[in-house]
């Protein structure tokens, strides 16, 4: 099964001259690339964790939910404990930059994670390489912190910090890496350095597309055993197996 982990769906208005990505827009755009699984989540500037939980519940065979968190939110706890218990969403997605955060904020972070870890979901976080506030040292303090808790790290540190990102994930078992954004190369690299293992494809649509994404996993990662973990063995595995 082919699952991408990286995925925007919202309705309204535009956002970045992007026009609404709805689920039904996404589901054509799997149906045309062969993408038969995607993980989803609202924007974190423009949160709607109960559309998404209707796209999942519209399409279960389809769409894993996230639930997009602002951990400065006076009910950010509240939210997420409602979006995994009573919208049935499976993770949770950070993204410290757009809300303002160090990824390793634990006063605001922790409680967050607690959740994770009680539901064993995984965390999907922006890790682009360039603040200071997602060095890739945070998220292994993360890693450390919460050992049981899987942590998807989005975009590997592209582009100033992706090797110290692939060294990162290689010293902690729950620390992997997301594809989109990501070089052939980059993506080559990490697979031959710490193991297709720790690698997880995602296109970060609307923004990316599949058929970039599927050519760089073919490219990237020549060995048909190894790329069927990339593009949706790993997924199956942090997400509990069952979609």
């Amino acid at each position: 099964m082919i699952v991408d982990v990286h995925n925007h769906i919202w309705s309204g208005k535009r956002f970045h001259h992007t026009d609404p990505q709805t689920v039904e827009m996404l589901i054509e755009r799997m149906d045309k690339s062969g993408i038969e699984h995607a993980v989803c989540f609202s924007r974190p500037n423009q949160i709607d964790n109960d559309y998404v939980a209707r796209a999942a519940k519209a399409y279960p065979d389809r769409i894993t939910g996230f639930v997009v968190i602002n951990p400065w939110a006076p009910d950010a706890v509240q939210e997420l404990e409602r979006g995994f218990a009573d919208l049935d969403l499976r993770g949770l997605k950070l993204h410290p930059t757009l809300n303002g955060f160090p990824v390793d904020a634990h006063q605001i972070v922790d409680p967050l994670f607690d959740i994770c870890d009680a539901y064993d979901y995984p965390v999907l976080s922006h890790a682009m390489g360039d603040h200071a506030w997602l060095a890739p040292s945070r998220f292994e303090e993360m890693a450390q912190a919460f050992p049981d808790v899987d942590i998807i790290m989005a975009h590997s540190g592209f582009l100033l910090a992706h090797d110290i990102m692939v060294r990162a994930a290689g010293r902690n078992d729950n620390l992997y890496l997301g594809t989109s954004v990501s070089s052939a190369f980059d993506v080559k690299m990490a697979v031959e350095e710490i193991g297709p293992e720790k690698v997880l494809m995602g296109t970060d649509t609307p923004w990316g597309y599949y058929e970039m994404e599927l050519l760089k996993m073919e490219l990237a990662v020549p060995d048909p055993r190894d790329r069927e973990l990339v593009m949706g063995g790993n997924a199956l595995r942090l997400l509990g197996g069952e979609l």
